[in-house]
């Protein structure tokens, strides 16, 4: 049985960028690891960070609209200089504005 509209939560994707060139399972884990030390395990649960994509250089992360800035901080705090370009409600736009 699905959940009604009302009842889901929102999620916004951010785009983000790193000047060093990363896999998948690096960048995700870094950026997990780096919310979890700022927030622990429960914000962690709560913002429900997940990495949706990953090329090169440019990846798009989701979470919780609640926990956005919290993500921000955590990109900062990596070590590995990521970046927030841009946020969105949908994938659709943020792919097309890159």
């Amino acid at each position: 049985m699905r959940l009604l509209p009302s009842l889901r939560e929102k999620d916004r994707y951010v785009l983000f960028e790193s000047l060093k060139g990363l896999s998948f399972a690096e960048v995700s884990s870094r950026i997990i690891d780096s919310f979890k030390l700022l927030f622990g395990e429960i914000g962690l649960a709560k913002a429900g960070v997940n990495v949706v994509e990953w090329n090169s250089n440019k990846g798009i992360v989701r979470v919780a609209h609640t926990h956005v800035d919290n993500l921000r901080a955590a990109l900062c705090a990596c070590d590995e200089q990521f970046r927030s370009i841009k946020t969105s409600g949908t994938l659709r736009k943020l792919r097309r504005g890159e």
